[in-house]
């Protein structure tokens, strides 16, 4: 339990950003905080000190910086209201204008694991897909393009910050190490190679929109931090340096083909003779 109301000060900045529950109430300062963890605790089974299995889970809807805040925490309600409608939940939006620490708009979801009813959550991987899925669709909804990717496909090998995350010792640990673990690393170098593969593909092509997503696609890969971590910086300026080499030769040859004029048959000119 002491997780949860950690974690509950943590994404509320202590009170002093708005949090909502799944009725739609604003929860605002520490006191109202405390409050609210201290109702989950006896919303259904009591929630021990001490619990030895997960109570509740932690959800990151996030976009990128140049997003519209205010859809982003609309398409976090439908979702949170369509996904854990016999839960219990609660939800901050953390945004550059509010919110020094955050660069980008994402809200921060926590659910109580166990419902009204007595079930409980248990998210599997298809599971984890399609909440994705259904957060991506409801800021299509509002008129903002979303796909749903995974995080290993966008280069980031680190995972959110869990509940234990937040609540080691009793005290709130402001970072923490990344120790990724063997299958996690063949996951990213096989990441990194399907994008390496994608941007060849695209750069060899002889259509210009082919050749723009491929300088486009070098860009995005080359900002991931797996790539950071693969490469040294002056490793990751060559490896950009031969992929838009690769694409100037590949432009320079297609307006060759289109200046050369195109070669006379022999049997032309023998009839012209």
């Amino acid at each position: 339990m002491g997780a949860i109301k950690a974690h509950m000060r943590y994404i509320s900045r202590r009170g002093e950003l708005v949090m909502e529950d799944e009725q739609g109430d604003s929860i605002v300062g520490r006191e109202a905080v405390e409050g609210l963890a201290d109702e989950w605790r006896v919303a259904g089974s009591l929630i021990p000190t001490i619990s030895h299995r997960r109570e509740a889970f932690h959800v990151v809807l996030s976009m990128p910086p140049e997003t519209d805040s205010k859809a982003v925490l609309w398409a976090a309600r439908k979702f949170a209201t369509e996904e854990f409608a016999l839960h219990n939940y609660a939800m901050v939006l953390h945004e550059p204008g509010s919110d020094p620490h955050s660069k980008r708009p994402h809200v921060h979801l926590i659910v109580r694991a166990q419902g009204r009813h007595g079930e409980r959550l248990n998210p599997r991987k298809a599971d984890l897909a399609r909440w994705r899925q259904s957060f991506a669709d409801r800021l299509n909804e509002r008129g903002v393009a979303a796909s749903a990717t995974r995080r290993q496909t966008r280069g980031e090998l680190q995972p959110a910050k869990t509940l234990r995350d937040h609540h080691v010792g009793g005290i709130e640990r402001a970072a923490w190490p990344l120790r990724p673990g063997e299958k996690a690393v063949v996951t990213e170098n096989r990441v990194l190679e399907a994008w390496k593969n994608i941007d060849t593909a695209l750069a060899g092509s002889e259509r210009n929109e082919d050749w723009r997503l491929a300088k486009e696609a070098l860009g995005y890969v080359s900002g991931m931090p797996a790539v950071a971590r693969h490469f040294s910086q002056g490793q990751r300026r060559q490896f950009t340096v031969e992929q838009e080499r690769a694409q100037a030769d590949r432009s320079v040859k297609a307006r060759a083909d289109v200046d050369s004029p195109a070669p006379v048959r022999r049997r032309e000119k023998s009839r012209e003779r």
